[in-house]
C-alpha cells in the first residue's frame, strides 16, 4: 500500500486490527449479557433434572433469542439492558411470589416417635395442623408435653404411651395403630426419640451411659424401624430419622451420645440403599434438639 503524500510503501493493517475494530463496545455488553444467559441456561442443566430446569431454561433461553433479534434491529445498547434488566426483575418477582407446591395430605398418616417435648412435640402440632392423622408417641400420657398435644391438637391425633426400648410396648403401638388405620398403611415415619445421658470424657463415663445411649438412639430407633416397615411398603411412604452432628464428628464430652448416632447414621444410610428400589424413602437430617426424650 502507498502513502499518497510521501510516495513510500506501507505495510497493509493486519487483519486482526480491522476484525477488532468492528467490534465496538455495545457489542461487547452485548455478548457479556449473552454470555450469562446461556451460562445460566447451561448451570441450571447441569445442577438440575432437565424436568424440574425446564420452565427456567426456557425463560433463559428465549430472552437470549429476544436479545439476539434486538441486537439486529440495532437497538441501542442501553435500551436493550435495560429491557432484559426488567425481564429478570418480573421473572424473579413471579418466582418468589408462587407459594411452593405442597403434597396432598388426606388420607395420610404419620408415626413420630418422642413426642414429650422439643422437636417431636413441635413436628406432632405441625402435621396435625396441616391435616395429618398423626400418631403421638410419649413416655407419659399424663406428662405436660402428652397434656398439651391433647389441648392443642384435633381428634385425628393419636396419642401412644412408648418406650421404645421395650420391645412390648412397640408392638402394642403397632398393634394400635393398624386397628386405627384399617386397611391403609402408614404414610410416614418420624424417628425422632433419643437420649444424651452424659457429658463426660470417655475414660471417665460409664458403661451403663454407653449402653444407655445405644438402647434408645439404635436400638430403640432399629425396633420401631423394623416394626413399622411393613405398613410403610404399603403405601411406599417414607422414614425421616433424626439424628445429629455428633454421629459424625468426635465432639468432646459426647462419647455414649455421638458413638450411639455414629451407629444409627450408619443403620440409615445402609438401610437407604437397601430399600432404594421399592421401598419407602429414607431420609436423614443431622439435627438434634436441645431436650432429648425417648
Amino acid at each position: 500500500m502507498t502513502d499518497r503524500q510521501t510516495g513510500k510503501q506501507t505495510g497493509e493493517p493486519s487483519s486482526s486490527l480491522l476484525i477488532m475494530e468492528d467490534y465496538t463496545l455495545p457489542f461487547w455488553i452485548y455478548l457479556a449479557v449473552l454470555t450469562v444467559f446461556v451460562g445460566g441456561a447451561i448451570k441450571k442443566i447441569l445442577e438440575s433434572h432437565l424436568s424440574a430446569a425446564a420452565p427456567p431454561l426456557v425463560v433463559c433461553l428465549g430472552a437470549t433469542v429476544l436479545a439476539e433479534r434486538l441486537w439486529a434491529l440495532c437497538l441501542p445498547a442501553v435500551l436493550l439492558l435495560g429491557l432484559l434488566s426488567l425481564a429478570c426483575c418480573l421473572y424473579s418477582t413471579t418466582r418468589t411470589g408462587t407459594p411452593p407446591a405442597t403434597l396432598p395430605v388426606h388420607g395420610k398418616a404419620v408415626l413420630i416417635t418422642g413426642c414429650d417435648s422439643g422437636f417431636g412435640n413441635a413436628a406432632a402440632k405441625r402435621l396435625d395442623s396441616l391435616g395429618f392423622q398423626v400418631f403421638a408417641t410419649v413416655l407419659d400420657l399424663t406428662g405436660d408435653g402428652a397434656r398439651e398435644l391433647q389441648r392443642t391438637c384435633s381428634t385425628r391425633l393419636t396419642l401412644l404411651q412408648v418406650d421404645i426400648t421395650q420391645p412390648q410396648q412397640v408392638q402394642q403401638a403397632l398393634l394400635d395403630t393398624k386397628a386405627k388405620l384399617g386397611l391403609k398403611g402408614l404414610w410416614g415415619l418420624v424417628n425422632n426419640a433419643g437420649v444424651c445421658v452424659n457429658f463426660g470424657d470417655a475414660e471417665l463415663s460409664l458403661m451403663s451411659n454407653f449402653r444407655g445411649c445405644m438402647e434408645v438412639n439404635f436400638f430403640g430407633t432399629l425396633s420401631v424401624t423394623k416394626s413399622f416397615l411393613p405398613l410403610l411398603r404399603q403405601t411406599k411412604g417414607r422414614i425421616v430419622t433424626i439424628s445429629s452432628p455428633a454421629g459424625d464428628q468426635p465432639f468432646p464430652c459426647l462419647a455414649a451420645y455421638g458413638a450411639s448416632k455414629a451407629a444409627l447414621n450408619l443403620f440409615i444410610n445402609l438401610l437407604r440403599h437397601e430399600l432404594h428400589l421399592g421401598g419407602p424413602s429414607v431420609h436423614h437430617p443431622a439435627l438434634h434438639t436441645n431436650r432429648s426424650v425417648q
